[in-house]
C-alpha cells in the first residue's frame, strides 16, 4: 500500500530546466495556477520555496542551476 501511494505521489513531480535563465524548477503538484504561490521563501543562496495559501510546498525553484546542480540532472 506505501508503494502505491509513492508512486502515484511521483507522478505528481516534474522538473523543468531553462537553460537561458539558468533556472531548474521543480513543481510538486501537476500544475501550478498563476497567483497560486502565495509565499515564497529563500531558504539558501540559489534556493527557493513556493508555498499555496494553506501553507503547502507546491514548487522549488534552483537559481544558478548549473553551479547548484549535479550536471547529469540538466542533461536532456
Amino acid at each position: 500500500m506505501i508503494t502505491e501511494i509513492k508512486e502515484e505521489k511521483s507522478n505528481m513531480l516534474s522538473v523543468k530546466h531553462d537553460k537561458e535563465a539558468d533556472t531548474v524548477y521543480l513543481h510538486f503538484k501537476n500544475k501550478i495556477c498563476q497567483n497560486e504561490v502565495i509565499l515564497t521563501s529563500q531558504v539558501v543562496e540559489d534556493i527557493l520555496l513556493d508555498f499555496d495559501s494553506r501553507g503547502r510546498l507546491i514548487g522549488l525553484e534552483i537559481l544558478n542551476a548549473e553551479n547548484v546542480v549535479h550536471e547529469d540532472m540538466l542533461q536532456e
